[in-house]
């Protein structure tokens, strides 16, 4: 009988075995994020950057990139958010948001401000860089909340914008940080130049010009 017993646990081990391997992977529940992208403008509308580009067509790496040089009234604007997020059978993702810190260039960032980014479709759809995803679970979160002029209250100097990005799941939070390094460009703000003034003895040199002239205009004058 114990013979028996054992033969019997063994089949019936290898039977859960045969079963389990022809369950498919994508009825294993989990979710995650697998596309990032953060929108930019300086003044001439909404520019992509890349962020985790998941398909062929890919846009200007954010990380590591020069966003340029400002002045007093220059606008640099987060104007857009994509995060492209998966979910298997019943677990869900109820939300994403983007976070940005701006710090002075090589420093390690002190906090981050969020920024929501609402739902935007379920596939199909494409990314910002025009790839086409068509997954079942797959989702598109593109509607930003603010837009944020990251140079406010700025003095001169050179800075690095640092982005990551975050969904919400009821597995817990999936984080898009470059592998903990975030995704981190540079700008620099430089004084506001305003007309030239002229040094003293260029200025003595220019009045002993423009006088005499100022007296011929003067003589020459017709009533």
């Amino acid at each position: 009988m114990g013979k028996i017993r054992k033969s019997a646990q063994y089949l019936a081990a290898g039977m859960l075995l045969v079963a389990l391997s022809v369950i498919p992977l994508t009825a294993i529940a989990d979710t995650g994020t697998f596309g990032s992208f953060i929108g930019i403008d300086t003044g001439a509308g909404n520019a992509w950057y890349g962020g985790t580009q998941p398909g062929p067509n890919q846009l200007w790496e954010f990380d590591g990139s020069d966003l340029g040089d400002f002045t007093a009234g220059d606008a640099l604007v987060i104007s857009g958010g994509e995060i492209l997020t998966w979910k298997n059978n019943f677990d869900d993702v109820t939300g994403t948001a983007l976070y940005y810190s701006v710090d002075a260039a090589g420093t390690t960032p002190s906090s981050f401000n969020s920024i929501g980014v609402n739902w935007s479709s379920n596939s199909p759809f494409n990314d910002a860089g025009g790839n086409g995803f068509s997954g079942a679970g797959d989702q598109k979160w593109a509607n930003i909340t603010s837009t944020p002029n990251v140079l406010d209250g700025l003095g001169v100097g050179t800075y690095s914008l640092s982005v990551c990005f975050e969904a919400y799941t009821n597995l817990g939070n999936r984080t898009d940080n470059n592998g903990g390094s975030n995704y981190v460009a540079e700008f620099s703000v430089t004084n506001n130049p305003g007309p030239a003034v002229p040094e003293p003895a260029a200025f003595m040199l220019l009045c002993a010009v423009l006088l005499p002239l100022a007296q011929m205009r003067i003589r020459n004058r017709v009533c």
